[in-house]
């Protein structure tokens, strides 16, 4: 019975402390954004000096009557090229490397929603994906010890931020015509090119004389 009992006030205390959870990610409108959410952003845009910007749109919102001390963990698990940039809680730190990284603290008060101003800045023509995990926590700071302590792990969401090729054979759609049926000139279906004179028909109804050596 006294095993029972510990097992349900085990239980009762995680769902308290997830209900407790007073840091969350949202978006531009304040959605929330859930934990174990991953984003895909393949849409890019250009800052005031012209780089093209690939933006998370992750915002950092409270709720609490209280003022709390915030901050982010975020992993970088794949850059092709450039460098990821985040200004939270408002300095700006570019990372060129992937690798696991934090953001400063900073104090939030009731109802508070921050823009993280996170994005990858892709090289010129640098296509590929940038992935990377953040992760949104609550402090407490001890003034004598100007020390923070984490005292809530927030929700956790991936983001891959994609700088699509025009060129790539993903991104065409053929108009070469496809071949459908080969013939010798005797008349006879064959299955692979053979010297001399083949006929040739493709799927647009054109029928060609290709001499293979």
């Amino acid at each position: 019975m006294k095993k029972i009992f510990t097992s349900v006030l085990m239980l009762l205390f995680a769902a308290n402390f997830a209900l407790a959870q007073t840091v969350q990610f949202a978006d531009k409108s304040g959605n929330t954004v859930s934990d174990g959410t991953t984003l895909n952003v393949d849409e890019g845009e250009k800052d005031a000096f012209g780089d093209l910007l690939f933006k998370t749109g992750l915002y950092v919102k409270v709720a609490t009557d209280e003022t709390v001390f915030v901050g982010i963990d975020y992993e970088i698990k794949s850059m092709p090229n450039g460098s990821f940039r985040i200004c939270f809680p408002q300095n700006c730190v570019n990372r060129t490397a992937v690798g696991q990284y934090s953001t400063d603290k900073g104090s939030f008060g009731a109802t508070d929603k921050k823009d993280i101003q996170a994005e990858w800045i892709p090289e010129e023509n640098g296509f590929g994906t940038c992935t990377v995990d953040l992760q949104v926590n609550r402090y407490t700071y001890n003034a004598l010890t100007k020390e923070y302590n984490l005292v809530e792990s927030g929700p956790k969401v991936t983001v891959n931020m994609t700088y699509k090729d025009p060129a790539s054979v993903d991104n065409l759609e053929t108009d070469q015509p496809q071949e459908t049926a080969r013939y010798n000139t005797a008349g006879q279906r064959i299955s692979e090119g053979q010297k001399g004179v083949n006929i040739v028909k493709y799927d647009n109804g054109k029928t060609v004389k290709k001499v293979t050596k």
